[in-house]
């Protein structure tokens, strides 16, 4: 097993997510899995390649209201999932607007429960 790489600890989380890849105007439905200040995991039924450079569009539900938060992001990994039709996706945010991810952090922050498995 490789050495962990995460620098913040991931929180279990399924908010809907728009990806929207660099030189392209149709989104991508995903869902994420588990996000943490640096990064986010999504599973979605298109495969992305690494480096490849996204915005994200979370869809946050807080007090029964909707809220949408863009994030820039980078391809980390995509790997196939055993169902053999979604692909588990890492991004690492890469945004760089401090209110942004001040935004997500407050979000991140205000989770129950944190991701147990590492991997």
């Amino acid at each position: 097993m490789g050495k962990e790489q995460r620098k913040h600890p991931r929180k279990l989380v399924t908010w809907r997510v728009a990806i929207i890849q660099e030189s392209q105007t149709t989104p991508v439905e995903g869902r994420t899995n588990a996000i943490s200040e640096s990064g986010v995991g999504i599973v979605c039924g298109q495969q992305l390649f690494p480096s490849q450079r996204c915005k994200l569009i979370f869809q946050i539900i807080n007090n029964g209201q909707s809220l949408y938060l863009t994030v820039a992001s980078q391809v980390v990994h995509s790997v196939l999932t055993s169902a053999g039709s979604q692909f588990h996706i890492g991004f690492k945010f890469t945004e760089t607007s401090t209110s942004i991810m001040g935004q997500l952090n407050d979000y991140i922050q205000t989770l129950g429960r944190e991701a147990l498995d590492p991997a």
